[in-house]
Order: structure tokens, then C-alpha cells, then sequence
């Protein structure tokens, strides 16, 4: 069975096979079948129910083994998963669809086009077809379609010029906080064909209001403000009381915020495809960078580079051990423990504090790692399992 998998194509057509035995019971299959299939037929048919409309191949061995072919013409627009249909597989292609009629109930016009099996007694109708142009409503949602996909991409092509341009971070920072508004008002994620990433579908949190409200435009916003905490903390500000203040809520904030934009991933019920884990990891991961980015730039200073490492090794070492904690604690029904957030906070604080270029940059890529995935591995498992 195995090896009559490989040999149905898993792109393309839906397509189906089957070998019987020589007591005519299934023997073995591979791909999907809309229909039974059925040994007792002519070698070339195509078989109709008030859902589909599938073409048949038949071969029968000298030994009384047969074998039967299958591919799904058409699918009534009540089917979800009609995709690979030839009918919507040409839609895709032309922009026409098609409407498939079972061999003698097609109407008398010159739009339909029969197809025919060549038998010795003469040709042999299978079935009919008639091309369904779009209607003016759906022509005109595709022409828009279209138009705004260049436009989305001439205006992110100026924007990169514009940004090689800018001679001043003032001026790079206006021009990436009108991208972040494009990305959270205008629909660059269907232009773009990244619908998934800029979907409410797969995820929406109203804690930030637009700004949550898809993983690409929170993770637009947790890079803005990531960058923004590295030009603070290269510019080497003074300590100030007020910034040591702000510093330390940003980290006591942070493991809440997380968990709770955690919450607004919704995964889809067909399963989590490679790319979407990934988008949700990565949103999760600059958003949790930004808040400590800020904080470290507010505790650096000005004084001159400090060489002390053990704070860094320490608090990764802490975060490690924090979120092993969070998986084991996590319950489905209440979640973590009111306690379990404040085990963030001393590894929050010991990577954020005076350090090396370099090691602090590494305490924070994998301190802001370990927040994540905690939230991420949980809401998405809880999901699954109410989905399921």
C-alpha cells in the first residue's frame, strides 16, 4: 500500500486507486475516492452524484484482478475541499469556472462541450461541460485584487528607498512607523498573499488593539520597538530614577504581556502547517525582545562598559529552568500558578543589568526565547485538544 501511495501524486488533480482481488474486495488503495469504485463497468466511465462527478479508469489482469483509476472532475460548491478539481483547478488558471452535467442532462447550447470515448459502435458520451465566465461582482474584486498587490509593493519598494535615504534615525523612525500603520489598516496581507500571517483568523488578541490584532503586524510592532530599545541602548543615556522605574515595570510586565498575547493563537483545525508554528514563535519571540531591549537600554548608562558575565549566565540559566517549570505546572483548566510569573523576574533583571556588547545581547536573545515558548507550546496544545 505504501508503495501505491507513491505513485499518486500528491499535487495536481485529486486522484484515487484501487487493486481488487480476485474475490472482487479492495485490496489495497492509495489517494482519495469520492465515489466506491467498482470493478463491474466499462474500462473508460465517468460516474455523477449530486455532489460529484468522477472519471474512472478500469484494467482487468488475465487471473481476474482488476484495478480502478479515479479522478475528481467536479465538486458541488457545497464541498468544502473542492479544490483540486479539474473544474476549480482551470477556475484558478483561467478565471473561469466550469459546470460539469452528467452525460445526457446538459442543455441544447452552443456553450457546451461534450466529451466523448471513441467505441467501435461510435462515440461514447462521458460528459458535459459549459464555461461560467465570472460574474461582474467577482470581476471586479479581482481586478482590485490585483491592483492593489502592485500597489502594496510599489509602495514598500519606496519605502526601502526612502529608508537607504534617510539620513537621520528620526527620519527612519517616522518612515517604520508608517509601515507598521500600513500594516495594521490596510489589507497587505491579502495584496501580498500572506493571509495567514496578517489573519485574525490565526491569531487576535484585543490587549493591543490593532496592534494584536494578527501575528504580522505584532510582529511589525515587537521589531519597531526592538529597534528602537537598541538605538536607546547604544546612545548610552544617563541613569535616571525615573528610568530605572520604567525599566523595572517593563520587566515585571513582560512575562504577563506574553502570556497573555499567547492567548490570542488559534490553530487551525486542519493542523499547524510548519510555516504558521513558526510565525507565531517568531511574533511571540520579537515581542518579548522589545520589552527587555527597553529595559536594558534604561539600566545601561553612561558609565564605561561593564566586564562582569556570571549576571548573564546566571539569569539564562534561570530562564532555562523557569520554563521547564512552566510546562510541568501548566494545567489546562487554570493555567499556570499566580506564583509562576514572578520566576521570570530575576532572570529578566540579571540580563538586562550593565554587561558586555555581546553577552548581554546573548542573555537577552535567550532569555526572550525561553518566555515564549512556554505560552506558545501551551495555548497551542490546549487549542488542539478543544479542536479535537
Amino acid at each position: 500500500m505504501q508503495l501505491l501511495a507513491k505513485l499518486v501524486p500528491l499535487a495536481g488533480p485529486e486522484m484515487g486507486v484501487v487493486l481488487f482481488d480476485l474475490a472482487g474486495h479492495p485490496w489495497a488503495w492509495a489517494g482519495r475516492h469520492r465515489l466506491p469504485p467498482r470493478t463491474s463497468s466499462d474500462s473508460f466511465a465517468a460516474r455523477a452524484s449530486g455532489y460529484y462527478v468522477v472519471l474512472e479508469a478500469r484494467r482487468h489482469s488475465p487471473d481476474g484482478r482488476s484495478a480502478v483509476a479515479s479522478i475528481l472532475i467536479w465538486a458541488h460548491p457545497a464541498v468544502p475541499d473542492r479544490e483540486r478539481s479539474l473544474a476549480e483547478l482551470f477556475r484558478a488558471r483561467t478565471e473561469v469556472g466550469l459546470t460539469v452535467y452528467p452525460a445526457g442532462t446538459a442543455p441544447d447550447s452552443a456553450d457546451v462541450f461534450d466529451y466523448e470515448e471513441p467505441t467501435t459502435a461510435g462515440p461514447r458520451l462521458l460528459f458535459s461541460v459549459q464555461p461560467v465566465p465570472p460574474e461582474q461582482g467577482a470581476a471586479k474584486e479581482l481586478v482590485f485584487h490585483r491592483g492593489s498587490r502592485l500597489i502594496v509593493w510599489l509602495v514598500l519598494a519606496s519605502f526601502m528607498v526612502a529608508l537607504t535615504l534617510a539620513a537621520t534615525p528620526a527620519e527612519r523612525f517616522v518612515l517604520l512607523s508608517v509601515v507598521l500603520w500600513l500594516g495594521a489598516r490596510a489589507p497587505i496581507g491579502a495584496a501580498l498573499g500572506l493571509q495567514p500571517l496578517f489573519s485574525p483568523a490565526t491569531f487576535y488578541r484585543p490587549l493591543l488593539g490593532a496592534l494584536s490584532a494578527s501575528a504580522g503586524v505584532l510582529g511589525l510592532a515587537g521589531i519597531f520597538l526592538t529597534m528602537a530599545g537598541v538605538w536607546l541602548w547604544r546612545r548610552k543615556l544617563g541613569r535616571r530614577w525615573y528610568g530605572i522605574v520604567l525599566g523595572v515595570l517593563l520587566l515585571l510586565v513582560s512575562p504577563y504581556l506574553i502570556s497573555s498575547l499567547g492567548r490570542g493563537i488559534t490553530p487551525p483545525s486542519r493542523g499547524v502547517p510548519i510555516g504558521l508554528w513558526l510565525t507565531w514563535q517568531l511574533t511571540l519571540l520579537v515581542s518579548a525582545s522589545a520589552l527587555i531591549v527597553a529595559a536594558a537600554s534604561l539600566f545601561r548608562g553612561n558609565a564605561p562598559e561593564s566586564h562582569t558575565r556570571w549576571r548573564i549566565v546566571a539569569g539564562v540559566a534561570i530562564a532555562l529552568a523557569a520554563a521547564l517549570i512552566g510546562v510541568v505546572v501548566w494545567s489546562p483548566r487554570g493555567g499556570w500558578p499566580d506564583w509562576y510569573t514572578f520566576l521570570w523576574t530575576p532572570a529578566l533583571l540579571l540580563v538586562t543589568l550593565p554587561a558586555p556588547r555581546w553577552a548581554t545581547i546573548t542573555g537577552v536573545a535567550l532569555v526572550a526565547t525561553h518566555t515564549h515558548l512556554p505560552p506558545l507550546f501551551t495555548q497551542v496544545s490546549t487549542k488542539r485538544s478543544r479542536l479535537t
